[in-house]
């Protein structure tokens, strides 16, 4: 069995707060990542969640920040633990100042007994007025059967239009959104999560995220791999 998505729970927009609410259809065993994008990211950290694990908390973007300009600041989290039983929301409440944040939960699912290995990395669009491009600072080497899953961050409420992986070596499949809203609030943003499997090849370079929008944006990548137990949940960092 491949890896599967089972459901991104609504985006959600707030000023200081936001609440996501777990997506239907939890099973034990599944993984959960919670994504966020808050303004003001020089002020701006995101806070513990109980029972969850936080990634990556870091600005991404390019240029001063502004009310539809410059950098945004964002977070990936993942649940420790997933036995089927999450219902309800989430709150996430940065710390410093922010007049707005969008934040959403999305799950994904491996065969029954086998395990999860997942890796990080991070990149800026320093460009604006340009076709954005993000190159990951890390080779997260996705391979066939793999799915690489991203959360991006753009200062403007404008859709995100046109957006793909790809790096060289790996052969992808049909790129899609699991979620995606913008929002007015405070200096305004946009936050979406992409995903796009890998059918063939092992990445041997930097994943790019490229899209036909403009955004000087950001992305978290994560890249998901079905592992045969017994394994621990292993996560590999980069930033």
């Amino acid at each position: 069995m491949a890896i599967s998505h089972v459901a991104t729970g609504t985006i959600v927009a707030g000023t200081t707060a936001a609440s996501p609410a777990y997506p239907a259809g939890i099973a034990a065993g599944d993984a959960l990542f919670l994504f966020a994008g808050a303004c003001n990211p020089a002020a701006v950290t995101y806070p513990t969640l109980s029972g969850f694990t936080l990634v990556l908390d870091l600005s991404l973007g390019g240029g001063s920040h502004g009310a539809g300009i410059g950098p945004r600041r964002m977070a990936v989290y993942r649940k420790d633990v997933v036995d089927g039983t999450e219902t309800g929301t989430v709150t996430v409440t940065p710390t410093g100042t922010s007049d707005m944040i969008l934040a959403g939960i999305t799950c994904w699912r491996v065969a029954a007994g086998r395990g999860w290995d997942v890796a990080y990395a991070s990149g800026s669009d320093t460009s604006p007025g340009t076709a954005t491009s993000i190159t990951a600072d890390a080779v997260l080497g996705e391979a066939t059967g793999d799915v690489m899953l991203g959360g991006v961050c753009g200062p403007t409420n404008s859709n995100m239009a046109g957006q793909t992986f790809n790096a060289t070596g790996a052969t992808y499949g049909t790129a899609s959104e699991v979620g995606e809203i913008g929002t007015n609030n405070g200096d305004d943003g946009r936050l979406a999560i992409l995903q796009r499997p890998i059918t063939a090849g092992r990445a041997t370079a930097a994943t790019v995220y490229s899209a036909t929008s403009t955004q000087s944006a950001g992305c978290i990548f994560v890249r998901l791999r079905e592992v045969s137990l017994p394994s621990l949940v292993m996560a590999r960092y980069a930033v």
